[in-house]
Order: structure tokens, then C-alpha cells, then sequence
């Protein structure tokens, strides 16, 4: 169980177009919030409950030590059931934490259409990605036409027969191989990274309980 909620209170929601889940979301995120807050209220109350035993033991020293009255317990009492009344709210949290992720895996589960929705979404995004990888290419290639070509003239008549050269652009270094990587490897990285050569996972054919937990890690494969 414990292990359980831990999952739950980990959960990170993204940002979605479905009003009801947005307004659901928006619930989950106030009781973490509230969850947060009454355990940090709760450590507070404990090192004010260590604190006034401390005070309390001195007092009753010096009482001791000159025949005064005995000072009363009653601050350490006062904290004492502070701490019990914020101790009883954080198991109450997290049960509401756990219950409303169960909606919000119901709300999904009633929602087939979110998914036709944000498949068509996901297409639209990755076309219109294309199409600006595709104008990036074509905007670089001119670039460099018109550079290499002013290059050129530069030298002519000097060397008539020198064919036009071929800009090669500024070259990108892979910290993680230590090699240079050319604009024209970056593009077609870029189109991979739109078109992933190979199969792709039908995120349809994902078990919706499963979609949930791991909401942000979903979101970023979906993208892809």
C-alpha cells in the first residue's frame, strides 16, 4: 500500500486540452499541495515539541535547584495534541491524494474518444513539424548558394574555372562521441526524430490503467 502511494504522490500531470480532467488535475495538485504543507507543519510541530520539553526540563531545574513552584507541562501538552490532531490529517490526505487518482484512471477509461482526439492532434503537430524541418533545408540551402556564390565572384575572373563552391556551414560538435556532425546529418536527425525509422508503438494498444502513472513519461513518447 505504501509503496502504492508513494507512486501516486509522484505523479506529475501534464497539460491537456479535456476540461474535466483539467478541473480533476487541478484538485489532485491542491491536496499534494495540501499533503506538503501539513507534513511540514507537522515537522515543525516536532522540533517545537523537542524544544518545549527542553524548556521544561530546565524550568524544572532551576525550580529544583532554588524551592520555586514546579512549572506546569501544559505547553508541552498544547504541542503534544497539535501534533496528534496533524499526525491524524496526513493518512487522511493521502487516502483523498490515492482516490482522486482512481477518478481520474475512471475518467480516462471513460473518455475512448481523448485518444482519437489526441491522435489526430499528435499528426497535425508531427506534419506541421515536418513542413518546418522541410522550409529549415530549403532556407539553409539558399543561405548558402547566395554565400558561396558571392564567394566566388569575389576571385572572378582571377580563377574562371573554379565551379561554384558548395557552402558547407558551420559544423556541430556530439559531446557524447566527440565527432563533428554536418548540417546535413542534423537534418536528417531532425526528420528521424519526427519519422523514427523502425516500428512504433501504437500507444492504443497501451493499457489505459497504465497510461496514468506514468503520465509525463506518456506525454514525451507521444510527442515523439
Amino acid at each position: 500500500m505504501r509503496d502504492r502511494l508513494d507512486m501516486r504522490f509522484r505523479v506529475r500531470l501534464p497539460k491537456t486540452p479535456f476540461a474535466e480532467f483539467e478541473e480533476l488535475g487541478a484538485r489532485h495538485e491542491e491536496l499534494k499541495g495540501d499533503l506538503a504543507a501539513a507534513k511540514t507543519r507537522l515537522g515543525e510541530l516536532e522540533r517545537s515539541l523537542s524544544q518545549a520539553k527542553d524548556d521544561l526540563l530546565s524550568a524544572r531545574a532551576d525550580a529544583v535547584r532554588t524551592g520555586g513552584k514546579e512549572p506546569s507541562d501544559a505547553p508541552v501538552r498544547r504541542v503534544e495534541e497539535e501534533i496528534e490532531r496533524a499526525s491524524q490529517r496526513v493518512p487522511v490526505l493521502e487516502l483523498a491524494i490515492d482516490r482522486t487518482v482512481d477518478e481520474l484512471c475512471a475518467l480516462v477509461q471513460s473518455h475512448p474518444e481523448w485518444f482519437k482526439e489526441l491522435d489526430r492532434q499528435v499528426e497535425a503537430a508531427r506534419a506541421a513539424l515536418r513542413d518546418e524541418i522541410g522550409h529549415y533545408a530549403e532556407a539553409r540551402e539558399a543561405y548558402w548558394h547566395l554565400a558561396s556564390l558571392r564567394g566566388w565572384l569575389r576571385t572572378f575572373p582571377d580563377r574562371p574555372e573554379q565551379p561554384l563552391p558548395k557552402g558547407a556551414g558551420p559544423v556541430f560538435t556530439d559531446r557524447r562521441r566527440g565527432a563533428q556532425v554536418g548540417h546535413d546529418q542534423l537534418i536528417q536527425a531532425l526528420r528521424e526524430d519526427v519519422d523514427p525509422p523502425g516500428k512504433l508503438v501504437n500507444p492504443a494498444s497501451v493499457k489505459r490503467e497504465a497510461l496514468l502513472p506514468h503520465a509525463v513519461d506518456a506525454a514525451s513518447s507521444e510527442a515523439r
